[in-house]
């Protein structure tokens, strides 16, 4: 990819950048790193008119700067580069060939070339990046460089209003933070220690320590302990000022400064989160892509749908868990692709070993989980977006995709037990986004006669309560935070924040929410939000612990819960 810096935005940004080298040691400078090799001045020659950096790996041009004057200005930066040495082993992040181009004295045009390592989005502590050039002996020297200097070397925003950027490197703990502007120190000392919540701790657990640091001016990392299997870290940077005073606040995107980290120790499974919301059982499971509740005379269950195709049914009270045996599916109608990765999708009820599963998105099936036999009931023409059986385990209700449409919306089918439809009814759920995507939408029973569908539109937790003998419809409000509640959550979270999912204890003082930001308990009685980590918020467990799906922060698997 070819980036051309020419315009008037890199000239802004790199005279900005040029601007501030001239104050790098007031309040926002760091201490001083280690101490390197006496060693020369990088050998950057003068008269330089323009600038080509490429990827060292392919040759592909990055960035092309052809302002003489910006060109000399960041050649003039490589000279007062800080002469370092080459660790063992050395950091690496992505490197770079850079060509600086001129004419010597004499008019002859000349390139000097030298090797860029950027290590400003790793978790590097003492440099940035670093400059390399190679004599004739063969000996390699190398060069410290400011993020500053290679933000003005790709022409980045230091001219755009003041930013942070925030990579997070689970291996190491560390959450690494960039700016467009000098930080001033202070400010990011305070900002880490007054917005840090930590998730996932064992009762009499100590929160894990952290040492902030800076390897310039305009870049530092967070470097936690070990974080304990589970653990997960989050905080907010909002309070940052830079040395001018300017704060880093986005109003419009106040989530572009919070920072959420899971230890190289982390996992996936299920949590049991207390009153405090220490952790006080685990149940790991794996990756999950879908989650849904099973209830049941044996009690209250979360099947968790691996990436790996396998079901594992975790019990809620006792956390048991237990693998669902290969299931051979037979006469299967050809199945329709979803978007959430796996191909069945059981019932919400357990009615002794029964459960009754869709393959496919398209053929109904009763299994027998303890021995995975199945018989086929039902092949559905549309694609199969949810399932829920009665009650009494009689009926088994379908929420089918609308003829020639692929959207949130869909109509209802409610089966007996011999798999013949006994009622439609048509457009029971309704909704305006993800048009051309297949996904589950929560359904369940309310009774053996009224089936609840969830509803996409501007009430996100509404409900359309449907007769399941006569096909009418009622829409029931979703459940939602008082508005002490939601004050205390926003004042946690950061930020206003929506509660995507509320469920009240019955207590009538403690909700369990699910936001964007991960799971909640919310105490009105103690006036406390506490952030359970970054993962799903599944339901009560009982009357004093919520069961949560926990995963690692940095996981690109987002089950989809069904309830």
């Amino acid at each position: 990819m070819k980036l051309q810096r020419t315009g008037a935005l890199f000239l802004a940004t790199a005279a900005l950048w040029l601007t501030l080298q001239g104050c790098e040691r007031n309040e926002g400078g760091p201490p001083d790193g280690a101490a390197s090799e006496e060693r020369s001045p990088f050998p950057a020659p003068s008269e330089i008119n323009s600038i080509r950096v490429a990827n060292e790996a392919d040759g592909a041009l990055i960035a092309a700067i052809d302002n003489a004057f910006i060109a000399g200005r960041l050649a003039e930066g490589l000279r007062e580069a800080k002469p370092s040495y080459i660790d063992d082993p050395e950091p690496f992040g992505r490197t770079y060939r850079v060509d600086l181009n001129g004419k010597d004295k004499a008019g002859q045009p000349f390139t000097y070339t030298f090797t860029l390592n950027d290590m400003t989005e790793t978790d590097a502590l003492r440099d940035a990046g670093k400059v390399y050039i190679t004599g004739e002996d063969g000996t390699t020297k190398a060069w410290t460089v400011p993020s500053g200097w290679i933000r003005a070397l790709f022409g980045y925003d230091a001219a755009a209003d003041p930013l942070l950027y925030i990579t997070t490197v689970d291996a190491s703990a560390s959450v690494v933070v960039q700016a467009n502007r000098r930080i001033r120190t202070a400010s990011a000392t305070a900002a880490v220690a007054d917005t840090l919540q930590v998730a996932g701790l064992k009762p009499g657990a100590k929160a894990p320590g952290y040492r902030i640091h800076w390897s310039d001016p305009q870049r530092f990392v967070v470097r936690f302990d070990a974080l304990p299997e589970g653990v997960s870290v989050r905080f907010r940077l909002d309070g940052l000022a830079s040395a001018d005073g300017e704060t880093f606040a986005v109003a419009e995107q106040p989530e572009r400064n919070a920072a959420v980290l899971s230890g190289a120790d982390a996992w996936s499974g299920v949590g049991w989160a207390g009153a405090d919301g220490r952790i006080e059982r685990t149940r790991e499971v794996g990756e999950a892509v879908m989650l849904g509740p099973i209830g049941g005379d044996a009690g209250d269950f979360v099947a968790a749908y691996g990436a790996d195709g396998t079901v594992t049914l975790i019990e809620l009270e006792t956390g048991a868990a237990r693998i669902l045996p290969d299931i051979a599916w037979p006469e299967p109608g050809t199945p329709f692709g979803n978007d959430y990765g796996s191909a069945v999708m059981f019932s919400d009820r357990l009615h002794g070993s029964i459960l009754y599963a869709v393959h496919g998105n398209r053929t109904l099936y009763r299994v027998e989980i303890d021995t995975g036999e199945a018989a086929k009931l039902y092949e559905s023409d549309r694609p199969v977006k949810s399932i829920a059986t009665s009650p009494d385990g009689r009926r088994v209700a379908l929420l089918v995709n609308l003829e020639d449409s692929l959207t949130a919306e869909g109509d209802l089918y409610v089966l007996n037990e011999a798999g013949e439809r006994v009622t439609i009814v048509q457009k029971a759920t309704f909704g305006g986004h993800s048009d051309g995507f297949l996904f589950p939408i929560p359904i369940r029973w309310v009774d053996d006669r009224t089936v609840s569908v969830g509803r996409y539109d501007a009430d996100r937790g509404a409900t359309a309560r449907i007769d399941a003998e006569d096909g009418s419809i009622r829409i029931v409000p979703g459940a939602a935070l008082p508005e002490r509640a939601q004050r205390l959550l926003d004042e946690q979270v950061g930020w206003p924040t929506e509660a995507f999912r509320v469920l009240p204890h019955p207590d009538g003082a403690r909700y369990a929410v699910q936001t964007a930001e991960g799971s909640w308990l919310v105490d009105e009685a103690s006036a406390r939000a506490i952030w359970l980590g970054p993962g799903t918020t599944l339901q009560w467990a009982d009357d004093d612990r919520i069961a949560v799906w926990e995963q690692p922060a940095s996981s690109n698997v987002r089950p989809y819960p069904l309830g």
